[in-house]
């Protein structure tokens, strides 16, 4: 279940949540801390990918509007927790997206875009963000 999220008459952002139904610690799916000040209120939200089996870590896009942002406007990354870990983009490129978590959460499948066009990529605990060549 997701719920949550952006300004509202009831007070400031409150993070997107994800609580898979009876199993797992609920995963925060944004910070309102990581996003600067949007026109939209907190101008953040996010979208969910993939979700560990066990439910306790998610992977998706983190979406930031406005200025200041920590930030870029979408970004590949895994939400834990304890938080949301930002894994970036590939050399040159503007944005990410995560679409894909492995079994166990340690590995996240995705795309980087940017002016050259999008290009996959795998991104694990160990190695981090590589692009995945496209098949011959």
């Amino acid at each position: 279940m997701v719920a949550g999220g952006g300004d509202s008459e009831f007070g400031p952002p409150q993070p997107f949540l994800l609580a898979p139904p009876g199993r797992g610690p609920t995963v925060s799916l944004y910070s309102p801390s990581e996003c600067g000040p949007g026109p939209f209120g907190s101008g953040a939200g996010a979208s969910l990918g993939g979700l560990a089996a066990d439910g306790a870590i998610a992977a998706g896009t983190l979406y930031c509007e406005g200025t200041p942002s920590t930030v870029p406007p979408s970004v590949a990354t895994r939400f834990l927790p304890s938080g949301s870990e930002i894994l970036g983009m590939l050399p040159g490129d503007d944005s990410s997206s995560a679409g894909d978590i492995s079994l166990d959460g340690s590995v996240v499948l995705g795309t980087s875009s940017g002016p050259g066009g999008a290009r996959r990529f795998r991104w694990t605990v160990t190695e981090g963000l590589l692009e995945l060549p496209l098949p011959q």
